[in-house]
């Protein structure tokens, strides 16, 4: 069953990177590179937070200020 779930995943994680870059190759036609660049960044990140925040994963921790980092 763990075989059949991962190649589920992968299906649907090609058909994603499949949409996501025909809306970069439209996207690009109208908007300046480094605009749409920020807007991916800015994207990437909402998504970073929405998933580490339902699983009650901390982004900014006190470590973030340790001098080795």
């Amino acid at each position: 069953m763990d075989n059949f779930r991962a190649s589920l995943l992968m299906v649907g994680s090609m058909a994603l990177f499949a949409l996501e870059d025909a809306i970069i190759k439209r996207a690009s036609a109208t908007l300046p590179v480094g605009q749409l660049l920020m807007m991916i960044g800015a994207g990437g990140f909402l998504v970073l937070v929405a998933i580490a925040r339902a699983r009650g994963v901390a982004i900014f921790t006190r470590d973030i200020l340790s001098p080795p980092i």
